[in-house]
């Protein structure tokens, strides 16, 4: 298990996306990067002391594995879910089935839902976002919860307005607590897995 902290602001492209959506001046007047990530479909706007990232590696011997890729990261999520109920955040479902995303969820990684991650009762509010990354031997899951989020800011970063920023504003579900509160106990919580 790693924690990550950003040390620079980055707008992250999903594997997909074009660097034609990005307003490369906006992003250069204000210092952020821009990168492409080999997972994950959407945006993702990544401020240092903004979000709370997590990498929970097993391999294939791990009795967590498994070779369905829409399952596989439910365990995970069920961890998040209890991490976020025990600070206070219980009104939580852990997606399942396939990905859901409409043009929104195209574009911006939290508009969309995918299978493991922790929504709200509803599943129109995202509170952790988890892609993975696999090999024959191992599962690299990458988690990201946000501390703030503004979809105004993102959209200025775009190189066209987003259809609708006031449905993408409520679309991010806030860590109630510190990350280091809340990354503790998820590590707790994996560890007694063991």
């Amino acid at each position: 298990m790693w924690d990550f902290e950003i040390t620079r602001p980055a707008l992250v492209l999903g594997s997909r996306q074009s660097t034609s959506i990005i307003n490369h001046h906006a992003c250069d007047e204000r210092g952020i990067d821009v990168v492409t990530r080999r997972s994950g479909g959407g945006l993702m706007l990544l401020v240092p002391g903004e979000h709370l990232w997590l990498d929970v590696v097993i391999g294939a011997d791990d009795p967590l594995w498994s070779n369905d890729v829409q399952t596989s990261m439910t365990w995970l999520g069920e961890i998040w879910q209890r991490a976020f109920a025990e600070v206070g955040v219980t009104d939580t479902q852990v997606a399942s089935g396939g990905l859901v995303a409409d043009e929104l969820g195209q574009l911006v990684c939290f508009a969309g839902r995918g299978p493991g991650e922790v929504m709200d009762r509803n599943g129109s509010t995202k509170y952790v976002g988890i892609s993975q990354r696999r090999t024959r031997d191992q599962a690299r899951f990458q988690c990201t919860a946000y501390m703030r989020w503004s979809a105004r800011a993102l959209e200025e970063l775009l190189s066209e307005p987003v259809t609708d920023v006031t449905r993408l504003e409520s679309m991010v579900g806030l860590v109630p607590v510190s990350p280091r509160v809340l990354a503790a106990r998820v590590f707790e919580l994996i560890s007694e897995l063991d």
